[in-house]
C-alpha cells in the first residue's frame, strides 16, 4: 500500500512536467520567426551599395515584336497539307498549310474552257463582221466611240448589227476573264501563307482536319517576328518615378545573375489591369500597372516568347549619394 502511495504522486508529477515541456515547445513554435519559412517570391532587387543609382523593379514577359500573331484560313476546308513546324523560320509569303483544293481547281478549268469558248466566238464573230470588226477591235477600250463610228457607217441598218453581235462577244470573252480571276482567287486562298517574316511559335493543325473560319481558343498557327521585346509591368505607384531614357536591363527566372541591356521602345499609354504575376503569396493582383515595351539585343542567350523576367530602370529620383 505503501509502495501504491508514493507511485501515484510520482506519476502525477511526471504528467504535469511533460505537459508543461508540451507548452513550452507550441508556444515557441508558434513566436513569429521561430519557424523558417520560405520567403514570398519578389523580384530580385538590384545590387545597391554606396554610391550606386536605385532601381525601379518590374516583372516582365518576353514577346514577339509587335506581340504574338494568330494565323487564320479565309475559307473554311480540310486540310491536305502543312507545310510549317515550330521553330521555323519563314519569310512573307511562304505556305504554312494548305486546304483540299480540288474543287477549286475544278472551277479554274472549267472558267478556262468557257473562257476558251468566248475567245473563239469573238474571233468568229470578227472575222465575219469583216472591216466594221476590225474598226471595233482597233478601239480597245474605247467601246462607246466605236459603237458610235459604227452607227454612222452602218445607217442602213445593215452594218450595225453586225458591229453589236462583235460587241456583245467581246463582252462575254471580258465576263470570262473575270470569272476566271475570280475562281484562281478563290483557289488561292485556300492557301495560308505568312503574312510577314518571322518564326512559328506553334501550330495546331494537322493533315485531315477540318479548318473553320471562327475564331478558336487556340490558333491554326501562331507566329512572331523575330525581334524579341520584353513588355515590363511597373506598379502604378512607381509610374510617377519612371523615365524613358533611364538605364533598363533584364534578369531571366532562373539566372538572376544575368544582365541582359534593355532599349526602350514605348510606353503604353493608358494603365492596365496586371497580368504577369510574379508568384509570391503576398502578391497583389488587385491594381493596375504601367506596362513598358523593351527591345531585347539581337541573339540574348535564353530568351524566347512567354518566357518570365525582372526587369529594372535606374531611379534617378533618388540622389545615390
Amino acid at each position: 500500500m505503501k509502495v501504491a502511495r508514493l507511485i501515484f504522486p510520482l506519476a502525477l508529477a511526471l504528467s504535469a512536467g511533460t505537459a508543461l515541456v508540451w507548452s513550452v515547445d507550441s508556444i515557441a513554435a508558434s513566436t513569429p520567426g521561430a519557424q523558417e519559412r520560405a520567403p514570398p517570391y519578389a523580384p530580385a532587387s538590384a545590387p545597391q551599395s554606396e554610391g550606386e543609382a536605385a532601381w525601379l523593379g518590374a516583372v516582365g514577359v518576353v514577346e514577339p515584336a509587335g506581340e504574338i500573331t494568330a494565323i487564320g484560313a479565309h475559307r473554311a476546308g480540310v486540310v491536305a497539307a502543312v507545310a510549317v513546324a515550330e521553330g521555323d523560320f519563314v519569310e512573307r509569303g511562304q505556305l504554312l498549310f494548305e486546304l483540299d483544293a480540288r474543287a477549286a481547281d475544278a472551277l479554274v478549268e472549267q472558267r478556262s474552257a468557257a473562257l476558251a469558248a468566248a475567245r473563239a466566238l469573238s474571233d468568229e464573230v470578227a472575222a465575219r463582221a469583216g472591216p466594221l470588226g476590225a474598226l471595233v477591235a482597233a478601239a480597245g477600250a474605247e467601246v462607246d466611240a466605236a459603237r458610235a463610228q459604227l452607227e454612222l457607217v452602218g445607217s442602213d441598218g445593215s452594218a450595225a448589227p453586225a458591229g453589236a453581235r462583235w460587241l456583245a462577244a467581246r463582252a462575254a470573252v471580258d465576263e470570262a476573264e473575270a470569272g476566271l480571276r475570280a475562281a484562281r482567287v478563290e483557289r488561292e486562298l485556300l492557301f495560308v501563307r505568312a503574312p510577314f517574316d518571322g518564326v512559328v511559335l506553334a501550330v495546331d493543325v494537322r493533315a485531315g482536319e477540318y479548318a473553320t473560319t471562327a475564331e478558336r481558343a487556340t490558333p491554326l498557327v501562331e507566329m512572331g517576328r523575330r525581334e524579341l521585346y520584353v513588355r515590363a509591368e511597373f506598379a502604378e505607384e512607381d509610374a510617377p518615378r519612371f523615365q524613358p531614357d533611364a538605364p533598363a536591363y533584364a534578369s531571366l527566372r532562373g539566372a538572376a545573375g544575368s544582365r541582359i541591356g534593355l532599349r526602350y521602345v514605348r510606353t503604353v499609354p493608358s494603365f492596365a489591369p496586371k497580368r504577369t504575376l510574379g508568384g509570391g503569396a503576398a502578391e497583389r493582383v488587385d491594381t493596375r500597372v504601367l506596362e513598358v515595351i523593351y527591345a531585347l539585343p539581337d541573339g540574348a542567350s535564353g530568351a524566347a516568347p512567354g518566357r518570365r523576367v525582372d526587369a529594372f530602370v535606374a531611379d534617378r529620383s533618388v540622389d545615390p549619394r
